[in-house]
């Protein structure tokens, strides 16, 4: 499971990376759809980070705000999953 995480998340920073260069060479980009089920894969955090030290898309409301929400929609499943499976 761990191997799953660092593996996953290295991958996701190479392709946000990626993304970046293409913006600056101005060619085609990695689409925000993609992005955001990768960094649902990898866990927010690491887009998060990944957004500060690449200063990539930072200044995207609407991407900063469809991350948000995906960070909201897995915490409430984190939590639901964490009740259903300690708790009862």
């Amino acid at each position: 499971m761990v191997a799953y995480y660092v593996i996953i998340n290295i991958l996701f920073l190479l392709i946000f990376w990626s993304d970046k260069q293409r913006a600056i060479a101005a060619h085609r980009r990695i689409s925000e759809v993609k992005l955001l089920a990768l960094s649902s894969l990898a866990g927010n955090m690491t887009m998060f980070i990944a957004q500060k030290y690449l200063r990539h898309k930072c200044q995207k409301w609407q991407f900063n705000a469809k991350l948000l929400l995906l960070s909201f929609a897995q915490t409430a499943i984190l939590v639901w999953l964490s009740y259903r499976l300690l708790i009862q």
